[in-house]
């Protein structure tokens, strides 16, 4: 592939028991204005992955190395990921119904300038610079609760965007999103967001949506790489018979992530706060 390496996983290893690893030397290219896949069933490890880059899980709970531009990736905390320009959209839909579309566009930002004073008329001016830049239509005076789950995940996908990173992880965008329209009106969205520039990281579990945006599909199984795809070579039977388990019995033996994803990853737990926070007064 002719575009630069942006981010490079090298033999990357994780446990959260001593008997079975949730990644296993787990190695990978992402190349910068590009798309790659993780393809993987429940189970295999994705979000542990995402969980790392993104810095819930600690660099130094885990062996191998991460490099971001070349430079070693070292991460603590959430807040460290978002200061690295590692930005994570998670599984579950996660909004502020009290705060207007562009407070949530914006919130993001605001984390990443550590303030959350700023006048309306500044804000409103970023949100539909954001728009503009990444081809994305909103409606900026909307009801964030009368927003549809489309909306709502462009919505999410924007404000990442906001903090410009370097790097966009979508944890299964399309998981809440119901309807043959809605699901490839996002995927022409990811996809343009891709042309404009923006580098993804997508967490898939189905080969059929993968193909769709992927310029290159890495599929996980059972916490390790079971290989990588670029896009001439896709074939739907080839990847999903390289995402069966090998495990023994019907269940994941790994499914520690589900509580983050579920709870909307970063923006879960803070948004009952910022609900607080900005819902109107009675």
């Amino acid at each position: 592939m002719d575009f630069p390496t942006l981010l490079g996983v090298d033999q990357l290893t994780m446990s959260y028991t001593a008997d079975v690893p949730a990644l296993e030397a787990v190695t990978f290219e992402l190349h910068q204005g590009t798309l790659h896949a993780i393809l993987g069933a429940d189970g295999a490890g994705k979000t542990t992955l995402m969980k790392i880059l993104g810095g819930a899980i600690p660099t130094d709970k885990t062996t191998g190395q991460i490099l971001l531009g070349g430079q070693p990736l070292v991460l603590r905390t959430l807040a460290d990921g978002i200061h690295r320009g590692i930005a994570m959209v998670p599984r579950k839909i996660a909004v502020f119904d009290h705060m207007s579309v562009s407070d949530n566009l914006m919130v993001a930002s605001w984390q990443q300038d550590r303030r959350f004073v700023t006048s309306r008329r500044a804000t409103e001016s970023r949100a539909s610079d954001l728009l503009a830049r990444w081809g994305i239509d909103l409606d900026l005076s909307a009801s964030v609760r009368a927003m549809s789950p489309l909306q709502q995940r462009e919505m999410m996908i924007l404000r990442a965007l906001a903090a410009a990173p370097q790097v966009l992880i979508l944890d299964e965008p399309l998981a809440g999103i119901t309807g043959q329209h809605a699901a490839s009106q996002l995927l022409l969205a990811v996809r343009r967001l891709v042309d404009r520039g923006a580098t993804c990281l997508y967490m898939a579990r189905r080969p059929a949506e993968a193909m769709q945006v992927a310029q290159t599909i890495t599929v996980l199984r059972d916490g390790a790489v079971n290989g990588t795809w670029e896009r001439i070579q896709f074939d739907e039977v080839t990847l999903s018979a390289a995402m069966a388990s090998q495990r023994l019995g019907d269940a994941p033996a790994i499914r520690p992530d589900d509580d983050f994803a579920e709870r909307g990853g970063l923006f879960g737990p803070l948004s009952e706060t910022f609900d607080r926070w900005f819902r109107p007064r009675s």
